[in-house]
């Protein structure tokens, strides 16, 4: 099974050169297209680095315009690699697809290969998906997020930029659940994410004066801008169940890097 990894991303430092090499240890390098959205030239180097693997770096998409229409134009890659690629993935930088099983997760070069080839043709939706604490390694909680999708040997049109919604326009049916999971480095310090949600939602809502309400893209990020203070965001995180999977931090050391945002602040060790 080829598998076709595809990303947009802007400025991610951290994560980045973390998943193109936990990308490139599964499925090999040359299955990453990166699409840049406009990074400054800190990341230069970087991108680099990536198409020095075998990655394939778009420069084509560097507006705000195609960071809004990231579903249409990941879908169209999709389907006109379609021949190439039997399994493709679309996917944020801060996401890892873990195996899910009766028997726990896995991260597996052959139990993936084992596990694509088994499926039929069509789009495949991820239903689990897990969060970090950046407060406590290892530790990740199931909040309620949108379900997204991974397509095998068809031809896809992602109708909205968080591939929650696609259209098969060729090529077999949708499956309504798979056993991929989607572990998140979404969470970072509070600053941080605060910063990057503004960088995001300026262009849909006026972040000087927030709307009353807001259902539209990037609600989860309008949330975050509604918060006081970083006891709302530590509070958003415990509010939820937690488990230990120690194993991702494992395969990311081996691949010599550290599980990304950890924070230390010992007043919530005992949360």
């Amino acid at each position: 099974m080829k598998v076709g990894i595809y990303v947009m991303q802007k400025n991610e430092i951290i994560l980045l050169p973390i998943f193109v090499d936990y990308y490139g240890s599964l499925f090999g390098y040359k299955s990453i297209c990166i699409l840049d959205n406009g990074s400054d030239p800190q990341m230069k180097k970087i991108l680099i680095d990536a198409f020095n693997k075998g990655c394939k770096v778009i420069y084509d998409y560097n507006k705000v315009t195609d960071f809004e229409n990231k579903g249409k134009i990941i879908g169209e890659l999709i389907s006109k690699n379609a021949d190439e690629f039997n399994i493709s993935i679309p996917l944020d930088s801060d996401e890892f697809i873990v195996l899910e099983s009766p028997e726990g997760h896995h991260i597996s070069k052959d139990k993936f290969q084992k596990y694509f080839a088994s499926l039929e043709d069509g789009a495949h939706r991820v239903v689990n998906r897990y969060l970090n604490n950046p407060y406590k390694k290892n530790l990740f909680y199931k909040p309620p997020k949108g379900h997204k999708y991974f397509f095998k040997n068809c031809q896809v049109e992602i109708l909205n930029v968080g591939f929650h919604e696609i259209n098969l326009s060729k090529g077999g049916k949708v499956f309504w659940k798979s056993d991929l999971t989607y572990f998140e480095f979404h969470n970072r310090s509070f600053e941080s994410l605060i910063k990057k949600s503004k960088e995001i939602m300026t262009n849909r809502i006026n972040i000087e004066n927030l709307p009353t309400r807001y259902t539209g893209n990037g609600s989860h990020l309008y949330n975050y801008l509604l918060w006081k203070s970083e006891e709302d965001y530590i509070e958003s995180i415990y509010k939820f169940k937690h488990f230990e999977y120690k194993y991702l931090g494992y395969y990311l050391e081996k691949l010599g890097f550290e599980s990304p945002f950890q924070i230390n602040r010992k007043n919530i060790e005992n949360k």
